[in-house]
């Protein structure tokens, strides 16, 4: 099996516009909150919080680079006996407490002195999970109704996915219920009608023009016989792998090199497909041992803090965000 790099790429590269794809770049990677696999439970979910999954690293131009490591290794302090450069080394606590680390501001400095960018991909795995049920339903409208609502798609599934948080239990409890993502034929309509009403019990928290739009939205649903993009589905399976987003960077960028931390699964998944560039093969990634590979280390500080940053965006309201801001040391605006 194949994918032709250049018919995925295509489409990203002219919807959103993007420079320099084409250019000579070599990409490190280490993930966090990385939970493999996301299912529906009898208690809900099988992970605690559905914290962010968060693919990152550094990256800089062409095939190498003079950074010398060691230099860094000797400005954090980092003890002897230390295998690899971890977030733990950096840091430790909340993302307020790791702004207070003057290792933070060293490493982040040396990494603009070096030439290093950063590059991060940050999924809600929640919102990942329901957004079928928004695309199920507009394929349900009728035309005028589907030109509006695919325009405005992005704005419905925001607003679902924070009436769905406002209940969150109970909503998981009857996606369960339904199999989710696999509702059958017969139990198409129920489900809808579970929507419509789960909907305008739990919209209070929107805005009364966001809240007439959603339930607007929700009301076609009503009468479905089918629900396309959460029917023929595995039973309970909200994730079932990270592939996709490990593949992305690599068709995108197809001229460069891209070094991922070990994990095994994904690497599996990748060994099943050839990457087709003009109809040659190529192979521009390698999942190393980040023993072995500082750059990976690195990332994994980066992954790490960045997974701490979605928690504490996911986590804290925007009045709360701003007198944290407010009351911010020196030390930490400074990082």
């Amino acid at each position: 099996m194949h994918f032709d790099v250049n018919e995925m790429r295509k489409p990203f590269i002219e919807y959103e516009k993007l420079e320099c794809v084409d250019d000579e770049f070599t990409f490190y990677y280490d993930e966090s909150n990385n939970i493999r696999k996301l299912h529906l439970t009898s208690k809900g979910l099988n992970v605690e919080k559905s914290c962010n999954f968060v693919l990152a690293g550094i990256v800089h131009r062409g095939e190498c680079h003079s950074a010398d490591f060691e230099l860094l290794k000797k400005s954090i302090c980092l003890q002897k006996s230390a295998k690899e450069i971890k977030l733990k080394h950096i840091g430790k606590g909340s993302f307020e407490s790791i702004l207070k680390s003057e290792k933070l501001n060293t490493l982040l400095q040396w990494l603009l002195d070096n030439d290093f960018y950063i590059h991060y991909f940050s999924l809600n795995v929640l919102y990942w999970s329901i957004v079928d049920i928004v695309d199920s339903v507009i394929e349900n409208l009728n035309h005028v109704e589907r030109q509006f609502f695919i325009q405005a798609h992005m704005l419905v599934k925001s607003d679902l996915y924070k009436v769905i948080v406002s209940n969150e239990s109970l909503f998981l409890e009857k996606l369960r219920e339904f199999e989710y993502p696999n509702i059958k034929s017969d139990r198409v309509g129920a489900f809808a009608n579970f929507l419509v009403s789960f909907v305008k019990e739990n919209s209070e928290a929107l805005s009364e023009d966001r809240k007439y739009l959603l339930n607007k939205f929700m009301e076609g649903a009503e009468g479905s016989t089918e629900l396309f993009f959460i029917m023929n589905e595995k039973d309970y399976i909200l994730i079932s792998d990270f592939f996709i987003y490990y593949l992305r960077n690599t068709y995108l960028f197809k001229n460069s090199r891209h070094f991922f931390d070990e994990e095994k699964e994904i690497e599996a998944i990748f060994n099943k497909y050839d990457l087709l560039d003009q109809g040659v093969i190529i192979k521009n990634y390698s999942f190393v041992n980040s023993e072995e590979m500082l750059e990976v280390q690195v990332s994994d500080v980066l992954a790490g803090l960045l997974g701490k940053y979605s928690t504490f965006l996911s986590d804290t309201g925007k009045d709360q965000i701003k007198i944290i801001k407010n009351n911010l040391s020196q030390q930490q605006l400074a990082t």
